[in-house]
């Protein structure tokens, strides 16, 4: 139980949207390699999606947040 106690407080250390990025199965950008993305369009697309997602899901409830993300792929992949 001690153990229990000690690591739910060692996660809620971390940064609410790292989390939720964990729980969605996502890595975070700083965890990302051989990005075809500048530093620059990493901040752009970050800002663009932290904002998108505070309007669609002002309550931060991970399942919408996951179907946004589902909703996202699945728009992008068909422009291509």
């Amino acid at each position: 139980m001690i153990i229990q106690v000690y690591v739910n407080v060692k996660i809620m250390k971390k940064p609410l949207n790292e989390r939720f990025q964990q729980l969605a199965g996502i890595k975070p950008l700083h965890e990302l390699e051989n990005s075809l993305l500048s530093d620059e369009e990493k901040d752009y697309a970050s800002d663009m999606l932290t904002k998108m997602n505070q309007q669609l899901n002002p309550g931060l409830d991970i399942e919408k947040s996951k179907a946004i993300i589902d909703f996202t792929i699945a728009t992008l992949q068909e422009m291509y």
